[in-house]
């Protein structure tokens, strides 16, 4: 888990007024742009205001290998340690940093088989006739039945047979 890289920078001497601890909840499979925890890492690198990045695995640094890559280099560049799941990756090593690349490519590939499995998920529940994205407006989702219904307010209702008639 995310949170015990707090322990593993402390073992590593590290101490709390220099550890910080950024998540991006709720934000598992988004793309770069939409994680500002993230962009907060990132603005840290490029500042130089950060020494070492923790994670605990290679999915938590990017969403796909070109972005992987762009973390990588960055981190090279600004000569941040990186450290995945307790283990010290040294970038401007050859070996480290090609290892770095294959776990970059493989995360990208692990996401996108979640990102697949979750699609086929959604298609399944359609087939069955359960809702998959929350209802529009004048709409509730039937618990457990899983299907959308018209609100129960009359005036609701009417103002939602207005906009079908008018559009």
């Amino acid at each position: 888990e995310q949170r015990a890289q707090v322990e593993t920078a402390r073992a590593l001497g590290y101490p709390d007024d220099q550890i910080q601890l950024v998540e991006d909840l709720g934000l598992s499979g988004s793309d770069a742009a939409s994680r500002p925890g993230y962009q907060r890492v990132r603005a840290a690198i490029r500042d130089e205001t950060v020494g070492a990045i923790f994670v605990s695995d290679q999915t938590r640094l990017s969403r796909d290998v070109l972005e992987g890559f762009d973390f990588a280099r960055d981190v090279r560049v600004h000569t941040v340690a990186l450290v995945i799941d307790g283990r010290v990756t040294d970038l401007n090593n050859r070996d480290d940093r090609f290892m770095q690349g294959l776990r970059a490519m493989w995360a990208d590939h692990e996401n996108q088989m979640r990102r697949d499995n979750m699609e086929k998920g959604r298609i399944g529940k359609l087939e069955r006739g359960y809702a998959v994205s929350p209802p529009p407006a004048g709409y509730h989702v039937v618990p457990r039945a899983g299907q959308w219904i018209k609100d129960p307010d009359v005036a609701v209702q009417g103002a939602i047979r207005a906009v079908f008639e008018i559009f």
